[in-house]
């Protein structure tokens, strides 16, 4: 979850955290036989718990640890990218992760507060948007995990690979290094000329 809870911030309220943190604490135990859920929060996100009237740090701690302790939750605080590569799907409201963990062609929920929170998104961000599921209550989370992560049936998965081999691949088959390095060699030889 992101870090932008009202209240806090200048206005960008990205963060659904306050309005889901106890229904996927639910999840967890709901479909304990059929998924493990990872709790990655935004790094901020704990120390404007802690600041929070209605949190404070003994119940931000109770429910981290709550993470951490769960038999089919996971607590990760550090780095994402093996989350990235060992993850079924994804459900967040990080503006950076709708081009991010799309690159890995797996399923993501974004989760909006309104309809509005699109136009704070860039072009390309809107574009990149457009390939997730959305979300904008309990009922579109749980028909996510439920129809997309259980039982599969992800139909977007094709234009979301349709997406990251028209935006996100680097061109010509080759690494972004190796187009570089060309670059460069061509550019040397075209001034040698």
């Amino acid at each position: 979850p992101h870090h932008t809870i009202n209240g806090q911030d200048a206005g960008l309220g990205l963060s659904n955290f306050i309005t889901y943190s106890d229904f996927f604490i639910n999840l967890l135990d709901i479909y304990h036989n059929y998924i493990q859920i990872a709790f990655k929060p935004h790094p901020l996100l704990k120390p404007k718990l802690y600041k929070d009237s209605n949190w404070g740090i003994k119940k931000t701690d109770k429910y981290y640890s709550m993470w951490n302790n769960h038999e089919n939750g996971l607590l990760i605080e550090g780095d994402y990218t093996e989350l990235f590569l060992t993850s079924d799907a994804m459900i967040h409201d990080c503006g950076s992760f709708t081009v991010e963990y799309l690159s890995t062609s797996k399923p993501t929920l974004y989760l909006l507060n309104n309809a509005n929170q699109l136009n704070s998104l860039n072009s390309f961000g809107k574009m990149a948007i457009n390939y997730h599921y959305k979300a904008y209550d309990t009922l579109d989370i749980e028909k996510f995990v439920k129809d997309i992560v259980i039982k599969g049936d992800d139909y977007m998965k094709n234009k979301r690979i349709e997406f990251i081999h028209q935006f996100l691949m680097p061109p010509n088959n080759k690494t972004a290094t190796k187009n570089i390095f060309d670059y460069i060699l061509s550019a040397l030889k075209n001034l040698q000329k």
